[in-house]
């Protein structure tokens, strides 16, 4: 494509090992502070290249749900970029990854700027969600089927048992709908 191989291979390998783009902190102060970062402010964009932005995040998200469709198209452009961000982070970690994990999602899902995001900003992070969990499945499905891959999905039924239990009832709802689609393809778990 556009980059050399080597560089492709480099940001896949940073993907894996980097950290969730979550708050360090529990104030929703870092979030906002992402509006007044001169490289993502409004301003440094036009109306159509922010445009441009949320329809490729709707086309990555194909098809988002309703309400998830209403949130992009009010997201500014510093949320739109880091929506972007996440959706690619995650999901070339989990394309990636020898070891693929569902706990960053719930690391963003968790996360209380996140939740407290009064532009729907948790219900496009949960539809990045429901992409990435959709590769997690295809990760699985083409890992041997030996032990190893036995007790990742063990595990994963008990993340999303433990999610199922959550304090948020929206977090419920997502380990619901994921254990729902663990155990549709892994009856065993």
């Amino acid at each position: 494509g556009l980059w050399p191989s080597e560089w492709y291979d480099g940001v896949k390998e940073i993907a894996i090992k980097s950290p969730c783009l979550v708050t360090q902190t529990s104030t929703r102060s870092q979030m906002r502070e992402l509006q007044y970062t001169s490289a993502v402010r409004n301003e440094s964009v036009s109306l159509n290249q922010l445009q441009e932005l949320k329809s490729q995040i709707l086309q990555h998200l194909n098809p988002a749900p309703p309400e998830v469709t209403a949130a992009v198209n009010k997201l500014s452009f510093a949320q739109a970029t880091y929506l972007l961000s996440v959706y690619y982070l995650e999901t070339m970690r989990m394309q990636n990854s020898n070891d693929p994990s569902l706990q960053p999602i719930f690391d963003y899902l968790s996360d209380y700027a996140i939740q407290k995001d009064k532009t729907g900003l948790w219900h496009c992070v949960s539809s990045v969600g429901d992409k990435v969990f959709s590769l997690f499945l295809n990760a699985m499905s083409i890992q041997a089927k030996d032990e190893t891959r036995e007790k990742k999905l063990e595990y994963h039924a008990q993340l999303l048992l433990v999610n199922f239990n959550h304090i948020h009832k929206l977090i419920q709802c997502v380990a619901d709908k994921w254990l729902s689609g663990l155990v549709s393809k892994y009856v065993f778990v």
